[in-house]
């Protein structure tokens, strides 16, 4: 009976695993849109949960166009390069000040922009590793 459970575990980690990477793909393509939600933190943490349970969700990640060099980058360079953040930043600002001033009328919600943005720069720094 032991076994039984071990597989039934196994399992229930592999769908686990596969439904939090394409939860946090979406979360990740949406903040490409969306300022203030970061794009690289939830593509990194989608690529990390497909390689833990599915070796060919992982080199499908990995065989993006746009996704793949910087997932490649990382995990072969052990963080971002400056370029990478420095750019990321800058374009996630840049979508912030056009949301919060032109189409967010009240103050409040300039505010949640700005917090959010302080957020994703501060994660872009400070959690996010850099290149070795």
């Amino acid at each position: 009976m032991l076994r039984g459970k071990c597989i039934f575990a196994r399992r229930m980690k592999k769908v686990l695993f596969i439904f939090l990477g394409m939860l946090s793909l979406f979360l990740g393509a949406l903040g490409v849109v969306l300022p203030g939600l970061p794009t690289t933190p939830f593509v990194l943490l989608t690529a990390y949960l497909f390689a833990q349970v599915s070796p060919r969700l992982h080199r499908w990640l990995l065989t993006r166009a746009y996704l793949g060099k910087y997932i490649r980058d990382y995990q072969e360079k052990g963080g971002i390069n400056r370029r990478t953040r420095f750019y990321s930043v800058i374009i996630m600002w840049t979508m912030i000040l056009i949301s919060a001033w032109f189409y967010m009328p009240s103050p409040e919600g300039q505010m949640i922009f700005t917090v959010l943005g302080v957020t994703g720069t501060a994660f872009m720094g400070f959690i996010v590793p850099g290149q070795k």
